[in-house]
């Protein structure tokens, strides 16, 4: 897949920020928009699909039962989605609940799609619309916890997508990431050739608060919470080295951002891609791009002015 000369635009769960999260109308309206990489969330159904949710279960946050009635947050893990197949999990309905972080996020009766369903659309629909198809990063919801309960062991659970990426002919535009690196090992042992990236969680966002960082969150125009990933395509096994930062961007869309660094040398590795803004909100990052003066720092925290052509995002909603 070719890369742009600006950082790739990732729409979070397709547009949560204006229609339900990890359903076929966010990622339609996202394709729409332009992004270049849809962002979702897998997990495996009982009958051995691949099903986009965030959770191995039916939240009570973003979910109804076939009947309309809710779900207590006390049950909801007993929704298993391990447990049920493809057709008993898109009978309920997940998009028509309000959504209290989201005020402009649109209500809309659907459903958890499989992740074949969701690439067929985008794919067809940007070629209806003379857009570039859209490549896919997609994560892969894995727990200890859940092993064998909740979803496959890593073995299987890379297996199943790793058989539904090849399928749908995705090798080459996708980034297979997670927060569970025994998935990432599997990965990277069966298919070096897939980007992997490993996912961190919230007590990296701390990390925004130093000195190191604040250059760049105050070029980016955005501050905030959010989750780093480090990224590796071929060669050596997955690298767990973490991000040094990822403006999360509350002001430019709730997200989360994947610092994609200069990979060692000496592995021979070469070299990191740009950096990318994982957003819930996509339009407000694809409006301007305009030179501005980049700072970059150094790896003790010293800063280096270097200017470079580099994208400054407003809000154009």
């Amino acid at each position: 897949m070719t890369h742009n000369s600006h950082p790739e635009v990732h729409g979070h769960r397709g547009c949560r920020g204006l229609l339900p999260e990890n359903t076929i109308p966010a990622f339609t309206k996202a394709t729409e928009l332009g992004v270049d990489y849809l962002e979702l969330d897998v997990v495996i159904s009982g009958d051995g699909q691949v099903v986009v949710s965030h959770e191995p279960w039916m939240s009570h946050q973003i979910c109804l039962r076939p009947n309309g009635d809710s779900i207590a947050e006390a049950e909801e893990r007993s929704l298993n989605l391990y447990q049920m197949t493809a057709q008993e999990i898109q009978a309920f309905d997940c998009g028509s609940l309000e959504q209290a972080d989201f005020p402009d996020q649109e209500q809309v009766k659907t459903y958890k799609p499989i992740l074949r369903d969701v690439v067929e659309m985008a794919d067809e629909h940007a070629l209806l619309s003379g857009v570039p198809a859209p490549g896919y990063s997609i994560e892969i919801k894995s727990d200890p916890e859940f092993y064998g309960t909740h979803q496959p062991t890593p073995a299987e659970f890379v297996r199943i997508v790793l058989e539904a990426i090849d399928s749908l002919g995705l090798a080459d535009r996708c980034i297979l990431q997670s927060f569970d690196p025994a998935v990432l090992e599997v990965v990277h042992a069966e298919r070096p050739d897939i980007t992997v990236a490993l996912l961190e969680g919230e007590p990296q966002a701390s990390l925004l608060r130093t000195r190191h960082l604040q250059p760049l969150v105050r070029i980016a125009g955005c501050q905030g919470r959010g989750e780093a990933a480090r990224e590796e395509r071929g060669g050596g096994g997955v690298d767990r080295e973490r991000a040094r930062g990822h403006p999360g961007g509350d002001e430019i869309g709730r997200g989360r951002h994947h610092q994609r660094l200069p990979r060692p040398r000496a592995a021979g590795l070469g070299r990191g891609r740009l950096a990318q803004q994982v957003l819930d909100r996509p339009l407000q990052l694809i409006q301007v791009v305009i030179p501005c003066r980049w700072v970059r720092s150094g790896p003790f925290g010293e800063q280096t002015d270097a200017p470079r052509t580099r994208p400054r995002f407003v809000d154009g909603q």
